[in-house]
């Protein structure tokens, strides 16, 4: 799969996701961006991000509109600093 595509399906799952979802993907790009170094998950982290997976494919999870997920990214960003 391209970058392209890639950022396109992550784009569209980002609009489906919930608050839990956005804030362990949120942690994840920003660790990403400090550092080079993996994320290393316990087996619990995994478990409940592979549930939380599989409840956003399945429909469990009502999605948050794209707009209201950036504001909320902006916001806690805004808390942290």
């Amino acid at each position: 799969m391209t970058a392209k595509a890639l950022r396109k399906q992550t784009h569209d799952l980002v609009d489906q996701a919930d608050e839990q979802f956005l804030v362990i993907v949120h942690q994840l790009l920003l660790s990403h961006q400090v550092s080079s170094t993996p994320v290393n998950f316990t087996s619990s982290e995994q478990a409940m991000l592979l549930r939380r997976r599989e409840e956003m494919i399945s429909g469990k999870v009502k999605g948050i509109p794209f707009k209201n997920t950036i504001k909320r990214a902006k916001a806690n960003l805004r808390k942290k600093k």
